[in-house]
């Protein structure tokens, strides 16, 4: 399931994460993608928050860790 660039935004808000840009504003045939960025101060709960809104995927910490 495709979830809209907006959508995954709006949840991620709520968590206090500022979500990526959508890209379908600058190029309609990239309208369910979006531009993430994350920097060494960025937070890996965090990080794992995003991979768990936009795959539809529980929490990672309930998941196989992945090694860094």
């Amino acid at each position: 399931m495709v979830r809209a660039p907006e959508s995954v935004n709006k949840e991620l808000l709520k968590k206090k994460i500022i979500g990526g840009l959508p890209l379908g504003r600058f190029y309609p045939e990239l309208a369910d993608s979006m531009l993430l960025c994350a920097t060494e101060m960025t937070k890996r709960a965090d990080m794992d928050v995003l991979v768990g809104q936009v795959t539809d995927l529980p929490k990672a910490a309930e998941q196989q860790e992945v090694l860094a």
